[in-house]
């Protein structure tokens, strides 16, 4: 894919979080580092995953694109305009382009309401159609374009009478029935049985292609990164510390913790024996960075220089890392 305008531009974007205090907690005036300095673009019409472990920052980085949170720095422009210094009038028009879809279809959808209610939901709340008869049209040619047919079988029902796959065709049709522009989708079939998985990922993609649609696609499974991403950004303790292309990323790692991830998926041949890189310890605190590279104190690589922060720096075709080990390799 060649590299297009960018949608979204991210530049040295900070999130910290005061530490909750106990009784006896003797961290007063700590900080947690969610996200601490990131710099990344969303080009338009790609699929962006996010990966790493939980904790690393890839939904807080989300809730910042999605504005649910202020950052503590930095800044994010979505189509050349600021993020974070639009008025009241500006971000309803902002909430029309940028849509979510979360991991839970259990909890995301109100139980109370039927499925029409849930999926016209945006429309009443931008105001986009005030016309009961419109605003069905509406809601049964999204509940169709996600599979949900023929959809007045399912407008009148609520949530808890369909399947987990069948929420999730309604989270995603309540996300694009305002023709959205990005869509943000946090770990969206995680909690779905393996079978329907590559469902609801086919039609994530077919719906990217004729709505011509962006993502930021949140993931700790580098295997589904790799199905569904144009670019992959592998994140740690709050920084990404190597992106590129999914099949470049994922064919030729450079940074340790990029291949530690992709050693630990199972081969598809069952006469190979797996072996996974075996990294040290556990991951650091986020309150108590590591100098240096934050993967150092479990890198069996690390040596002498990696104590000073190494800077993402072009090792392949549109593929970065931040690591003096690779960058020296290649």
């Amino acid at each position: 894919m060649s590299a297009a305008e960018p949608l979204v531009v991210i530049r040295n974007i900070k999130k910290l979080f005061p530490v909750r205090r106990g009784l006896f907690d003797r961290s007063k005036g700590k900080l947690i580092h969610a996200v601490d300095g990131v710099d990344v673009e969303i080009r338009k019409g790609e699929v962006l995953s996010l990966v790493g472990e939980s904790g690393c920052g890839k939904t807080t980085l989300a809730r910042l694109i999605l504005h649910l949170l202020d950052p503590t720095e930095g800044n994010i422009t979505f189509d050349g305009r600021d993020l974070f210094s639009r008025n009241r009038a500006e971000m309803r028009k902002l909430r029309q382009q940028v849509q979510a879809v979360f991991q839970d279809p259990y909890a995301s959808l109100d139980p109370k309401k039927t499925i029409l209610q849930v999926v016209s939901e945006p429309l009443v709340v931008n105001g986009l159609s005030k016309d009961q008869l419109n605003l069905s049209k509406l809601v049964r040619e999204s509940l169709t374009a996600v599979g949900l047919s023929p959809p007045e079988l399912y407008m009148g029902k609520f949530p808890y009478e369909l399947s987990g796959g069948q929420r999730q065709r309604v989270a995603i049709a309540r996300a694009i029935v305002i023709n959205p522009r990005l869509i943000v989708a946090d770990e969206p079939v995680s909690m779905l049985d393996v079978s329907i998985r590559a469902e609801i990922l086919m039609l994530m993609l077919d719906l990217k292609r004729d709505l011509n649609l962006t993502y930021v696609f949140i993931t700790h499974d580098l295997a589904v990164a790799r199905y569904v991403s144009d670019r992959m950004a592998v994140m740690y303790l709050g920084k990404i510390v190597e992106i590129g292309p999914a099949e470049e990323v994922c064919a030729r790692p450079v940074h340790p913790y990029t291949r530690a991830l992709l050693s630990a998926l199972p081969s598809a041949d069952p006469r190979t024996r797996h072996r996974g890189i075996q990294v040290k310890g556990e991951v650091p605190n986020a309150i108590q960075i590591p100098t240096g590279c934050r993967f150092r104190p479990r890198c069996l690589y690390a040596f002498e220089k990696c104590m000073t922060e190494p800077s993402l720096v072009k090792v392949g075709h549109d593929h970065y890392a931040a690591c003096y080990l690779g960058q020296e390799i290649t």
